[in-house]
């Protein structure tokens, strides 16, 4: 979350995340991720491709509108690989058993927000201590790993799929 050039509103008083004037400006908005495909390989054992913590809300997408071998338009997935037999990338299912990670986490959110540790004192809105940290994925999932986790909350945290 960017709070940058947001410090003068909070000097005059304003509210981070109050939008109830105008002049103020100060809501505040998700972190999004767009584009995401990541191939983790075959050496990776414990990775963890979104982690959001501490009442963070993070937004994630594939927006990409070309189909790539192995990986449908807009989806994301955590298996890739560079086929030297045909000079190829391939994505999702389309790569092979012995090039895929083991144990992945695709999207992992812990936690929720806790201003006493934020230490914002009363420049948050009311009724925001306690709301969750939260990953929405707007995009299909193709999970490859072997023994993987496509989504994962942890100590209050949400994980949401549209």
């Amino acid at each position: 979350m960017s709070l940058q050039g947001k410090e003068v509103d909070l000097i005059h008083g304003g509210i981070i995340g109050d939008n109830s004037d105008p002049a103020r400006s100060t809501v505040l908005k998700d972190l999004r991720i767009t584009n995401l495909n990541m191939a983790v390989g075959p050496k990776a054992d414990k990775t963890v491709l979104v982690y959001a913590e501490n009442g963070t809300k993070m937004t994630v997408a594939n927006t990409n509108t070309v189909a790539t071998t192995g990986n449908p338009t807009a989806t994301i997935t955590d298996g890739g690989f560079y086929d030297n037999t045909d000079s190829k990338d391939k994505w999702g299912y389309a790569v092979p058993y012995h090039a895929i990670s083991k144990n992945t986490t695709m999207f992992y959110s812990k936690g929720v927000w806790d201003n006493a540790t934020h230490k914002f004192g009363l420049n948050f809105p009311a009724g925001t201590d306690t709301l969750p940290t939260e990953v929405v994925v707007e995009s299909p999932v193709d999970m490859v790993s072997k023994a993987g986790t496509a989504y994962f909350a942890d100590q209050g945290g949400k994980n949401n799929s549209k």
